[in-house]
């Protein structure tokens, strides 16, 4: 073979490599996120739950609520925006640390501990993480670091709005 014809070979196997590796970590078109998040069991006026719902387009939503009964004049919601490069880098996060799967190592449960879910659709399946309550150890840790990076793609001024929500609920907080 000419040095030119193997020179071409080797051109369209490196564009066919990288071609293939660059959409790897691509998001589908599909994929969305559900992560519930609470504090556990604590006195009422120290109570707290949120919701993050990210969907296909990158919109997503943070609902929270204070206290354990649902009251719409607490209740607070708001909306977030991700890019698409922030979409492909939180389903490559989820692909390379393995939390697109279906079997999780159960442990003893936390009892009163934080309580989670977390629920991504990719490709048409749905993945289940169950509670960081109920997780062995090292998925435990696992999930903790997802938590951190789901929570980190939301802006700062929305963590502080929710925190500052729920100290003025205790502030204000009657039995």
């Amino acid at each position: 073979m000419s040095r030119f014809v193997v020179t071409c070979i080797f051109f369209l196997l490196f564009v066919s490599a990288t071609a293939c590796s660059a959409s790897s970590n691509r998001h589908p078109s599909d994929m969305n996120l559900t992560f519930n998040w609470n504090t556990g069991s604590l006195p009422p006026q120290y109570h707290y739950s949120y919701t993050i719902t990210i969907q296909p387009d990158g919109n997503g939503s943070l609902d929270y609520q204070p206290g354990y009964e649902p009251d719409e004049a607490t209740r607070w919601q708001t909306e977030f925006s991700l890019t698409g490069k922030q979409m492909d880098a939180l389903y490559g996060y989820l692909i390379e640390n393995d939390l697109l799967r279906t079997t999780w190592n159960l442990g003893e449960p936390l009892l009163g501990g934080s309580g989670t879910s977390l629920v991504v659709t990719a490709d048409g399946k749905e993945y289940t993480v169950p509670s960081i309550s109920e997780l062995q150890p090292d998925d435990r840790k696992l999930m903790e670091a997802a938590i951190d990076t789901i929570k980190n793609l939301l802006p700062q001024s929305i963590w502080d709005e929710l925190d500052a929500r729920q100290e003025a609920y205790e502030a204000g907080f009657e039995e």
